[in-house]
């Protein structure tokens, strides 16, 4: 080969390798032109979009310090492979983003969806009121309330909610803002391609009062899924005597006309210990949801979480320790596993050495859904679990020895022993 062809060869060589180079990153994740902030996280960026800049009918806040906000688009670090779209709601007086302190408040979730490749979308909307306390025991009261905040109809006198700052409105302004903004647009879901949202292509869910939005627009729309975490808790009890204790009964909205998303698509979590437990498993079976046979297996339509958590009623939505839940739940094709968790590793713990019912903190990796913890071979439920540690009591009993995690991944045992002291 001669010195010309030599160099043509190179600069060929050069110039698909700049192309390679430049095609690979032209898709990097970028937020829409006009973003409030970018952020990023696990799995690809998260944007932050000023609820007004969409459309200046809306308002960014209420009257309170409570809710509203603006709104967090969550998107995967390839923007090409987006599998789909996942709507969050909000429980009462959260904010995705609070413009007042530079908050986030959907780290987790955003994250699971981004694992997933699901473009994310936590929308800002009116929900300063616990609609539970504002209705109390007026069946009707939930299903009115919920539908002025979702359509912006003027039918109840317990909130105040224009059609501009409905949930609707709200929904169809940020995604005329994404077409217009977002490169490359043709990434955009299909969900998003007409005049209007098709919601058919759509996975809606939300935690407390969120989750209750979200199955209101799953009854009246057909929805690619909603995802149901600590809610519904609209109900009532009914009662035939003064001192009766009563029977827990659906608010009106959830028992009443057929459900456009049919009960296969419907998929609920929530943990034992919530204080409307009841209130949410009675709405379940109201709507023919059936409880799952395994809790870190989840299985037919809702799963009862048993693990300890800090909060019962937000873990759902938030603890790390359940993603796999969310998974299945809100991302997953809802009939196959979540995927394999991957073995633990403990890494450390401390203190080395103790007494029975000395507190011991563990820490390492994959350490989430840890179900027990043994010292010698005697086990100890953990009181506090996350992906990266777990806290224990020395059982009575234990042994000297390393100490032992049992997951949904598999076993793990520390390399250096714990002394059990006298």
């Amino acid at each position: 080969m001669n010195d010309a062809s030599l160099a043509a060869g190179l600069l060929r060589g050069f110039i698909v390798f700049c192309c390679i180079f430049m095609s690979s990153s032209a898709w990097a994740a970028e937020c829409p032109t006009g973003s409030y902030t970018q952020r990023t996280v696990t799995g690809g960026i998260g944007c932050v979009i000023q609820p007004s800049r969409t459309d200046p009918a809306i308002q960014d806040a209420g009257s309170s310090s409570k809710g509203y906000g603006y709104h967090v688009v969550g998107i995967p670090g390839d923007p090409t492979r987006i599998q789909g779209v996942y709507v969050h709601l909000m429980g009462s007086g959260a904010r995705p983003y609070d413009q007042a302190t530079g908050g986030y408040s959907v780290g987790q979730i955003l994250e699971d969806a981004l694992a997933r490749n699901f473009l994310f979308i936590a929308l800002a909307y009116a929900n300063p009121e616990t609609i539970g306390q504002l209705c109390g025991g007026d069946s009707a009261c939930y299903g009115l309330a919920r539908q002025e905040v979702i359509y912006g109809n003027a039918v109840s006198p317990e909130v105040s909610v224009n059609t501009a700052n409905s949930i609707l409105n709200r929904m169809d302004a940020l995604v005329d803002f994404l077409e217009e903004n977002f490169e490359p647009a043709s990434a955009l879901p299909a969900a998003f391609a007409g005049t209007a949202v098709d919601w058919s292509q759509v996975r809606v869910g939300g935690g407390s009062q969120g989750g209750g939005h979200a199955g209101y627009i799953g009854r009246d729309f057909l929805t690619e899924r909603v995802c149901f975490m600590a809610s519904p808790e609209d109900t009532v009890t009914e009662k035939d005597a003064f001192d009766d204790p009563g029977v827990i009964v659906p608010a009106a909205w959830l028992s009443e006309g057929a459900w456009k998303t049919p009960t296969a698509s419907l998929k609920g979590i929530v943990h034992e210990d919530e204080d409307g437990y009841e209130k949410i498993t009675t709405n379940f079976a109201a709507l023919g949801m059936v409880p799952s046979t395994s809790e870190t297996q989840p299985n037919n339509d809702w799963v009862k979480i048993t693990i300890p958590v800090e909060n019962p009623h937000t873990a759902p939505t938030t603890d790390e320790a359940l993603s796999y839940a969310r998974d299945w739940a809100c991302f997953s094709d809802g009939d196959a596993a979540p995927p394999p968790q991957p073995l633990p590793v403990v890494t450390s713990f401390s203190p080395t050495s103790g007494t029975v019912g000395t507190r011991v903190t563990l820490r390492g990796s994959s350490l989430e859904g840890t179900t027990a913890v043994k010292f010698g071979g005697v086990s100890s439920t953990p009181t506090s679990v996350s992906s990266r540690s777990v806290r224990v009591v020395v059982p009575t009993g234990a042994a000297s020895g390393p100490i032992t995690v049992v997951t949904p991944g598999g076993n793990a045992s520390s390399a250096k022993h714990f002394q059990v002291l006298p």
